[in-house]
């Protein structure tokens, strides 16, 4: 299962609103490298269930759900009466957790390729193969093109340098910074 900044709901029962015995919703925030550790099954009513959680991942650690759980939704789309083919591109798409304008992002290899989006927009991932800059489309644009988004890796590193920047008043000496070259530091001690 791959998502980032995903919200799924399930219910140990029935989805039906009378038989609904509890509902739980569950965020989940991950680095896209790092698998759930959770296995998905369509149970013999074909509803979305727990299959298997696998001992010391995501899941596990944050013992949220249980084998048996349902899933009722999975980014704000429900699950019900969805194929395992369906399912698997449900997760594909992740919620923005901020606003993004490529115009004004320095990092980006071409603004004109960049995707805008805003806080809650789905966005459908198409190609995760550069680790800093992810293909997409925002799930409800008219646009059929995909563009330039930065990855949930990315946007930590810049979110921490922003405010790592902003204590020591100085700028950031990473390979995405541009204005200011490192210098090696050398200890005298070392020289000999």
């Amino acid at each position: 299962m791959q998502m980032n900044n995903s919200k799924e709901f399930y219910s140990n029962g029935h989805m039906n609103g009378k038989d609904s015995t509890r509902m739980k919703e569950v965020a989940f925030e991950k680095s896209p490298s790092e698998p759930l550790g959770v296995t998905l099954k369509l149970n013999e009513k074909q509803r979305c269930t727990v299959a298997r959680i696998l001992h010391g991942g995501m899941i596990h650690r944050q013992g949220s759900l249980h084998e048996g759980d349902e899933i009722a939704e999975i980014n704000g789309k429900s699950v019900a009466n969805q194929s395992v083919d369906a399912l698997q591109k449900i997760l594909t798409y992740m919620r923005a957790q901020f606003d993004y304008d490529p115009a004004k992002d320095d990092l980006i290899p071409c603004k004109e390729a960049g995707l805008r989006f805003e806080t809650g927009d789905i966005i459908h991932i198409i190609n995760k193969k550069d680790p800093n800059w992810w293909q997409g489309k925002v799930d409800s644009a008219s646009s059929d093109f995909a563009g330039l988004l930065p990855s949930p890796e990315l946007q930590e590193w810049r979110v921490a340098s922003k405010s790592k920047g902003s204590r020591e008043g100085g700028q950031s000496c990473s390979p995405f910074g541009k204005k200011k070259k490192c210098k090696d530091k050398y200890l005298a001690k070392h020289s000999s």
